[in-house]
């Protein structure tokens, strides 16, 4: 029983000091873009799935802390034929007229839905994920339910930022 305690113990402490480093490392990066504070600039999303074997990119365009382009390219080789469909939105009336893709925000909103829905998650049934491989900014937030196989993972992954 002792034995058990201690493991148990050993678990959460080990949780909690890889959720309070991906904590750490969210501020971190979090004040760098806003000691950064650029009100016009493009970060692209990357998507995929292995199973479906497929990909997609959304690319945001921020003008003036606004979002005001989304395009899209979405890649099919489910079936080998490698269909590519795209499509541009650019008017206010278009933005987010799409289901695909993903959402049309700007960067400060997609860090606030990262600390308000993923950094909360429970670390013991979902892996967590923030990294920050765009120069220090925002490159991943999601999970990943630890008793799912493939393609599990609800986030974002950003490829790039330009400002």
């Amino acid at each position: 029983m002792k034995a058990f305690c201690l493991l148990l113990i050993s678990l959460f402490i080990a949780f909690n000091s890889a959720l309070v480093y991906k904590l750490q490392e969210y501020i971190a990066s979090k004040k760098l873009w806003d000691d950064l504070n650029p009100t016009t600039y493009t970060y692209v999303v990357y998507s995929a799935s292995e199973i479906a074997d497929v990909e997609s990119r959304t690319t945001i365009t921020v003008t003036n802390d606004k979002v005001t382009r989304r395009a899209y390219w979405f890649k099919d080789n489910f079936n080998y034929d490698n269909k590519i469909t795209t499509w541009v939105e650019s008017t206010p009336k278009t933005i987010g007229s799409h289901k695909e893709g993903f959402v049309a925000i700007n960067l400060d909103n997609v860090y606030a839905q990262c600390r308000s829905n993923i950094l909360i998650q429970d670390p013991i049934e979902n892996e967590i994920y923030f990294e920050t491989e765009n120069d220090g900014l925002i490159s991943k937030c999601g999970i990943f339910p630890i008793n799912c196989s493939d393609d599990c993972f609800m986030g974002v992954i950003i490829e790039s930022i330009t400002y």
